[in-house]
């Protein structure tokens, strides 16, 4: 016959459930600070012209330029480095120009566009989210004289 205490499976029991619900707390508070920070990896320097990429696609999906003026950009990869597809990287590519600009996860990239001739160009990111083939992850690049 087991001689045991039952209330010590109780007390067990009790110190399980404790510790999960502790561990789920600061999960979700961890989360929610996290979402907090966000915003602040997103800060441009001055004067450039902020474009955001996620999974979502880009923000803003339209850029718009004047041909022969310099226009620096800040490339946002709000993504984080635990998604499946891609790990979280992301690029800014211009087929017609040759451009293509790579961002990591959580970070920003700063390239300068230089586009000479005024006309309307299509933008895209091909490493996730089914590439140039998803219209969130296309854009058009407006360039006028």
């Amino acid at each position: 016959m087991d001689k045991r205490n039952p209330s010590r499976k109780d007390d067990r029991f009790g110190l399980i459930a404790f510790i999960t619900v502790g561990v789920i707390v600061i999960l979700v508070l961890g989360a929610g600070i996290w979402q907090g920070l966000r915003p602040l990896i997103a800060q441009p320097a001055a004067g450039a012209k902020q474009v955001q990429i996620s999974m979502s696609g880009f923000a803003p999906n339209v850029i718009r330029l004047r041909a022969g003026s310099p226009t620096r950009i800040a490339l946002v990869d709000l993504d984080d480095s635990n998604h499946i597809d891609g790990g979280g990287w992301h690029n800014f590519k211009v087929p017609y120009f040759h451009i293509t600009e790579k961002v990591a996860p959580l970070s920003t990239k700063y390239f300068t566009l230089d586009i000479k001739k005024p006309g309307i160009y299509r933008f895209y990111c091909d490493i996730c989210c089914g590439g140039s083939a998803d219209p969130s992850m296309n854009g058009l690049l407006v360039v006028k004289a």
